[in-house]
């Protein structure tokens, strides 16, 4: 019979005989060096390499998208020179070597460390790489490297800062899939475009970070969750929106204005060819419209397909924006 993981240190046996050295201390204060040891203060970065080397190079003509005319001081020889961003160093960063001491070291510590810790993934790749294919393709599977890599350590993390310069179209899908699979990790995001002050040493705005949810309502509607889950849906384009300022009534003699309240809105949904199947005609395509509604209007156009009739769904927001 196997016997369970524990994830922090025990009490001791009163009636075990003393010990000596490190594990010989009781299991409160080998927690209390484990988080002295492992848990910072400042997000620990994750960062999603594309190459091992700290730039990357790459021609004009054979550029994805935008670069020769909207950064010019970037080119070298003919060449562009996409440098990395700086991150900020930590003040006290956590000694992971502590983990490697011994297999009951990293049994009792490694769910302080993934647990305690919040962990930033950086897609500074994708401010170079505006509106290609090539960097969903890519954030996909590093993002999904980075699951692997982790392995069974997956289980303990509790916090994900998602630092990105666009999130707009597919980009903020596979982690809309990653918080319906691990609804216990709190994904959380900036109120900025771009990277902030967290990940680069030369930014200093400070960043509102919030849970995904609050600004992705299809996070927590059941209808939503449950087809996501079921891998029915096979694309979601999701878009960044800001409500305009608005004026406060005054509680003395002055109008308070309200700055712009942002959220992210689903804009385009497509399903899998196997889901698609069956659902048989407009009526149940409509029932599944009104499966997903919550704050969203749908419309269905007919696509004429040599496999037979098929839907878009094309999404408006109703007249009371999403939060």
């Amino acid at each position: 019979m196997a016997v369970p993981e524990t994830s922090t240190a025990q009490l001791d046996d009163a009636t075990a005989e003393p010990k000596t050295g490190f594990m010989g201390l009781s299991g409160e204060l080998r927690n209390f060096i484990y988080r002295l040891a492992l848990v910072s203060k400042d997000p620990l970065l994750v960062y999603l390499d594309i190459d091992p080397e700290p730039e990357r190079e790459e021609t004009p003509e054979h550029l994805p998208t935008q670069h020769a005319t909207e950064r010019p001081s970037m080119f070298t020889n003919g060449r562009i020179n996409i440098a990395r961003p700086k991150p900020k160093p930590l003040d006290n960063p956590p000694t992971v070597a502590l983990l490697q001491v011994s297999r009951q070291v990293r049994r009792e510590a490694r769910s302080i460390y993934y647990a305690e810790n919040l962990f930033t993934i950086h897609n500074d790749f994708t401010k170079f790489y505006i509106n290609s294919k090539l960097e969903e393709t890519r954030q996909i599977e590093r993002f999904r490297a980075w699951q692997i890599d982790l392995g069974d350590s997956l289980q303990w993390i509790k916090r994900l800062h998602v630092c990105t310069y666009k999130f707009i179209g597919a980009e903020l899908v596979p982690y809309v899939m990653f918080a319906t699979e691990h609804p216990d990790v709190s994904i959380e995001v900036s109120s900025m475009h771009g990277a902030c002050a967290r990940c680069e040493e030369d930014r200093t705005e400070p960043p509102e970070l919030v849970p995904l949810a609050e600004k992705l309502a299809i996070l927590k509607s059941p209808g939503w969750i449950e087809e996501l889950q079921a891998g029915n849906i096979e694309e979601m384009c999701i878009w960044r929106h800001r409500d305009n300022p608005t004026r406060v009534p005054p509680h003395g003699a002055h109008y308070t204005i309200v700055g712009p309240r942002w959220y992210y809105r689903v804009v385009k949904v497509s399903y899998g060819i196997e889901a698609s199947r069956r659902i048989k005609g407009a009526r149940k395509w409509q029932e599944l419209c009104e499966k997903l509604s919550q704050h969203y209007e749908f419309t269905l156009e007919p696509l004429k397909l040599r496999k037979g009739p098929s839907y878009l769904m094309k999404v408006a927001p109703r007249h009371r924006s999403e939060r």
